[in-house]
C-alpha cells in the first residue's frame, strides 16, 4: 500500500508517524513526571507525619520539590510567616493527627456569619 501511494500520501504517513512518536514521547514524559511526584508524595507525608514541629518540615521541603504537596505546604508556611512577623509554625501535637490549631484571622464585622 505505501510503495503504491503518491507523494501527498506518502508525506502524510510521515507526518503522522513524526506525530505519532512525539506523542508518545510526551506520554511516557507526563507518566514519568507524575510517578516521581507521586513517589515524592508519599515521602514527604512520611516526613510530615514523623516531624515533631512543621519548622522542621519547611527545612527538608526542598528534598520533595516534585511533589505538589510542598508547594501548597510552602505557600501556607510562607504566608504563616508573613502574617505572624516570620515566628514560624508552631509545634504539632504529638498526641494527634490533628493539624496544629492557627489563629483564626480577624474579620471585619462585615463579613462575620450571622
Amino acid at each position: 500500500m505505501v510503495h503504491n501511494s503518491g507523494p501527498v500520501a506518502f508525506a502524510v504517513l510521515v507526518i503522522l508517524l513524526l506525530a505519532s512518536i512525539f506523542s508518545w514521547a510526551i506520554m511516557f514524559s507526563k507518566w514519568s513526571s507524575f510517578s516521581r511526584a507521586h513517589t515524592q508524595s508519599q515521602r514527604f507525608v512520611r516526613a510530615f507525619r514523623k516531624s515533631t514541629r512543621l519548622s522542621e518540615i519547611a527545612a527538608v521541603a526542598d528534598q520533595f520539590k516534585p511533589s505538589p504537596l510542598v508547594a501548597v505546604f510552602t505557600e501556607i508556611h510562607d504566608e504563616y510567616q508573613r502574617q505572624n512577623g516570620g515566628r514560624g509554625l508552631p509545634a504539632i501535637p504529638s498526641h494527634s493527627n490533628a493539624p496544629p490549631k492557627l489563629p483564626q484571622a480577624k474579620l471585619s464585622p462585615r463579613w462575620k456569619a450571622a
